[in-house]
C-alpha cells in the first residue's frame, strides 16, 4: 500500500530560508516516518509560478501534489501544514482535499490550535533577559478568522514568563498602533521586532525591518524607540519543528490503535 505524507506551506521565495525550514521539516520526517514518502508543496500558486519563471525551480502545488496521488492511487495520506493557526488557508485546504478520492486521508492541526502545547512554545521564544523599558514584539500575519484568537492565547503564556513580550498583527485588531500606545505609556525605550511567521519571506524583510516608512522598524523609530531586528523565524526554531512532527506521530498512534481494537 502507497502511503504518503503532504507538508504544505504557503510558500516562499526566499531559497535559502526554504532550506532553512521546509527542507529541514522535510528532513526530519522523512526519518521518523520511513514507510512514508514525503511531498512538499506550496498553497500558494502566485509563488510556484513566479519560482518557475525567475529560478527554474523544481517546486510543486498542492493541487499537483493531491492529483499525482490520486492518478497513482496512494491509500493512505497525511496531510501536515505548516501554517501558524487553522484559517482561512486551513479552510482552503480542507475544500481541497474534498475535491480528491483520498481512500484514506487524515488532516493535521496547524502549529496553534486549541490542544497544543502553549507552554512548550511558549518557552522556546522567551528565553531573553530584557530591562522593564525594553519589549519584545513578535509579528504575526493575522486575518479576521475566528481561529486569531489562537494568537491571543498565545500571547498570554508568553507574558506568564515575561510581561514584556507581545505578539502584533499585520491584520487584525492586533495592530501595532495600538501597542505603541501602551508601550508608550509603560516607558518603553527600546523595542526587539521578531518573527512569529514560519518563514522570514516579504513580510519581515519588507513589513518589519525595512528602512520603508511603512515598516515596524520605521514607525517605531519614528517615535523614538530604540530598535533591534531578527529575522529567525518559527521554522527555523527546532522545537516548532518537532512540534509538526509530534502532530504527525500523535495521529499516526491513534490510527494504529483504532485498528488493533476492531481487532
Amino acid at each position: 500500500m502507497r502511503k504518503a505524507i503532504v507538508l504544505i506551506s504557503f510558500g516562499t521565495t526566499y531559497k535559502e530560508k526554504r532550506i532553512a525550514v521546509i527542507d529541514k521539516i522535510k528532513e526530519k520526517f522523512g526519518n521518523e516516518f520511513e514507510n512514508y514518502e514525503i511531498f512538499s508543496s506550496y498553497s500558494s500558486k502566485f509563488i510556484v509560478d513566479l519560482l518557475r519563471k525567475k529560478e527554474s525551480e523544481e517546486v510543486k502545488s498542492t493541487d499537483e501534489i493531491f492529483s499525482y496521488l490520486s492518478e497513482n492511487k496512494y491509500r493512505e495520506i497525511i496531510v501536515q501544514p505548516l501554517f501558524i493557526v487553522n484559517g482561512f488557508e486551513y479552510e482552503k485546504l480542507k475544500d481541497k482535499i474534498d475535491l480528491y478520492n483520498f481512500k484514506k486521508v487524515s488532516l493535521m492541526n496547524s502549529l496553534l490550535h486549541k490542544d497544543c502545547d502553549y507552554e512548550k512554545i511558549a518557552s522556546s521564544l522567551a528565553k531573553e533577559n530584557i530591562e522593564n523599558n525594553e519589549a519584545i514584539i513578535y509579528m504575526a500575519h493575522g486575518s479576521f478568522h475566528k481561529e486569531d484568537e489562537n494568537y491571543k492565547i498565545m500571547e498570554k503564556y508568553l507574558q506568564n514568563i515575561n510581561k514584556n513580550i507581545y505578539i502584533a498583527t499585520i491584520e487584525s485588531e492586533m495592530c501595532i498602533f495600538n501597542l505603541k500606545e501602551k508601550l508608550k505609556i509603560n516607558n518603553t525605550r527600546k523595542v526587539y521586532l521578531k518573527p512569529f511567521m514560519l518563514i522570514s519571506g516579504k513580510h519581515i524583510i519588507k513589513d518589519m525591518i525595512s528602512d520603508d516608512k511603512t515598516s515596524w522598524k520605521s514607525i517605531f523609530e519614528e517615535d523614538g524607540f530604540l530598535v533591534q531586528t531578527s529575522t529567525y523565524s518559527l521554522g527555523e526554531n527546532e522545537v516548532i519543528q518537532e512540534l509538526y512532527l509530534e502532530s504527525a506521530v500523535k495521529n499516526l498512534k491513534e490510527k494504529i490503535n483504532e485498528n488493533n481494537c476492531r481487532d
